[in-house]
């Protein structure tokens, strides 16, 4: 995993890092508590053209999830077919799916997705993992079941969990899968301020565990994937510069039912809109309907 994105984080400005190495000789305790802050806030980025004409066209609602109070943009195209909730990644948006919610609509999927709590049009400014579960909890009551999760590179975890927790979910596709562990993220956040993980990364999954009621490492894939009772398309890039294929195959192993696509030259963002790998997911989606 490529330690200046972990997350989906942009490089941090070098100003600020600067800072941070000084206050770290001044307050480990002070320092761990701005890591925290930051951990936990998503950049808003504008909406591209592209994927306006999928906004455009969806009957957009707001959804509050009861267990936080927080409101989520909830973007549909119904339809008869079987049922499709995507998720985005880390400083993502709902609509970057929108060559896949096209495609798949066409074929006569009803279509769901979203903007995670802190992105795109839903409400606040942070937001973390339960956080997240909480939001697809409230989705899944309000808009479900789903045959289906499609999700993109830190959305992943989201998804996973989501299926364990759930049950009830027969089927995952997933982009750019980016660990089997949470761990990483912590490491690799932390380096990218030039500060130590051995420092640091324990304090702040401390930190978090004591936040959460829980310890982080409940949400590693590794932990449960074995046992999850679902059918999985596992796709992912060998020349993503962000995330590294390594725990797409990890993830691949672990399942039983699973199949693994490695597509190349589409990187870690372009693979969500290539033709050939919607094609992919639409036999995928059609065999779900013949085993049925």
């Amino acid at each position: 995993m490529d330690q200046t994105h972990i997350n989906g984080y942009n490089p941090i400005p070098a100003p600020l890092k600067a800072v941070m190495r000084v206050l770290s000789m001044i307050s480990t305790r002070l320092t761990l508590r701005i890591l925290a802050f930051i951990f936990t806030r998503p950049i808003r980025y504008k909406t591209p053209a592209r994927e306006m004409q999928l906004v455009e066209i969806c009957e957009q609602s707001k959804l509050e999830v009861p267990k936080t109070g927080k409101v989520l943009q909830v973007y549909r195209l119904p339809n008869n077919g079987r049922k499709i909730l995507f998720m985005h990644g880390w400083n993502g948006r709902g609509s970057q799916f929108y060559h896949l919610a096209l495609e798949l609509h066409d074929k006569g999927y009803d279509i769901t997705t979203f903007d995670l709590p802190g992105h795109g049009k839903s409400s606040s400014n942070w937001t973390n993992i339960p956080d997240i579960s909480f939001s697809v909890e409230a989705l899944m009551e309000s808009l479900g079941p789903f045959d289906c999760l499609i999700s993109h590179s830190m959305g992943n975890i989201y998804a996973l969990n989501a299926a364990n927790t759930q049950r009830d979910i027969p089927a995952i596709i997933t982009f750019c899968h980016p660990s089997m562990s949470m761990r990483p993220f912590f490491t690799g956040y932390i380096r990218m301020f030039d500060l130590s993980p051995e420092k640091y990364a324990d304090r702040l999954m401390d930190y978090y565990e004591e936040t959460l009621g829980h310890p982080v490492s409940d949400f590693d894939p590794a932990s449960f994937v074995s046992d999850l009772e679902v059918r999985a398309l596992i796709i992912h890039c060998e020349d993503d510069k962000i995330v590294g294929s390594g725990a797409s195959y990890d993830l691949h192993d672990a399942i039983d039912d699973s199949k693994i696509v490695i597509t190349r030259g589409l990187g870690h963002s372009r693979i969500l809109s290539d033709d050939s790998v919607a094609r992919e997911i639409s036999d995928f989606m059609a065999s779900l309907d013949t085993s049925s």
